[in-house]
């Protein structure tokens, strides 16, 4: 729960129904053209200490992110978000902006894992995932820190939602427009349905036959 909060978090999703956007090509270019290496984004993202510190870029998306929490007051992971420090969203969305990303935007259907832009998307989530949940912003959640450092369980979990789960409302979408968010309300009307014809079963006979 809360490796996919962080997930949301960088991609402002702060619903099951939200579908991912998809990255400008103009900046998955700049980006291949300033990176060429992936060693060269490790020692970026792990030489820097200025992450902390914030900038405008940050605290603008931070601003973005506190109207999203705002318009979905009834969203479990909407309310899960606004109890992340202010400190650790600084953090998340300064590293994004280090790269010269306007926005942590996978490329779920041009891209692969693999690629040099996915990969270091990757990098991103992950090393901000684990600087923020060992500074305890993901408190409220209980996650089990002893993972926390387990590369290899991270990066598994970190690719199933991401190229699995996300992917797949994308491609969703993409074919019938809508069909997530229906998908979500009919799953939400079957859940209901199904609760109200429990409590109705549970309820003792006050008669009997004879």
């Amino acid at each position: 729960m809360a490796l996919e909060t962080h997930i949301r978090i960088l991609l402002g999703a702060l619903t099951n129904a939200s579908i991912p956007e998809a990255p400008d090509p103009h900046v998955i270019r700049t980006f291949e053209q300033r990176f060429t290496d992936a060693r060269e984004v490790d020692r970026l993202l792990k030489g820097s200490t200025t992450f902390q510190n914030g900038d405008r870029s940050a605290l603008q998306s931070i601003r973005n992110l506190r109207v999203q929490i705002a318009m979905e007051p009834a969203s479990n992971i909407a309310i899960a978000v606004s109890r992340v420090e202010e400190r650790s969203l600084r953090l998340i969305f300064s590293t994004v902006h280090s790269f010269g990303l306007p926005e942590w935007r996978p490329d779920l259907i041009g891209g692969t894992p693999t690629s040099l832009y996915n990969g270091a998307l990757e990098s991103i989530a992950l090393w901000t995932f684990e600087q923020a949940a060992t500074s305890f912003a993901y408190t409220h959640l209980s996650p089990n820190l002893r993972y926390i450092q387990d590369t290899a369980l991270i990066q598994k979990l970190y690719r199933n939602f991401v190229w699995s789960y996300l992917r797949g409302l994308v491609l969703r979408e993409q074919k019938e427009q809508g069909s997530v968010s229906r998908a979500l309300q009919e799953n939400k009307a079957y859940k209901s349905r199904s609760e109200v014809r429990k409590a109705k079963l549970s309820i003792p006979k006050l008669y009997s036959d004879y």
